[in-house]
């Protein structure tokens, strides 16, 4: 099993073949539920690069949300997965379908 670890956000990768987005309301509403309960599901992330395979909304926030900011400190949580560039998109597209709709970047 991997091991949470506490890590600053801005040593964080966004990566370039992510396929999902959160609309603005739905980001709002991500907001006050981290400033009212702290983030409960950790980021995860490519171990190799740092590149994000899931978590990216809550990696923005904790960037550039000065109420998140203040309530989570200078860390988020992440747990680092040791695989290939290929397996994290799968990896990513498999942890991302249940939660919202799979799009084409533009």
């Amino acid at each position: 099993m991997n091991e949470v670890k506490l890590v600053n956000p801005s040593d964080l990768k966004s990566a370039s073949w992510r396929s999902t987005y959160i609309v603005s309301p739905d980001l709002a509403v991500l907001a006050r539920s981290i400033v009212q309960h702290g983030i409960l599901c950790p980021i995860v992330a490519r171990e190799q690069d740092l590149t994000i395979i899931d978590g990216h909304e809550r990696y923005l926030l904790a960037l550039n949300n000065p109420q998140v900011k203040e309530v989570i400190g200078s860390t988020v949580p992440v747990i680092f997965v040791n695989c290939s560039e290929k397996d994290a998109m799968i990896l990513h597209v498999q942890m991302n379908r249940g939660r919202g709709s799979v799009v084409a970047k533009k």
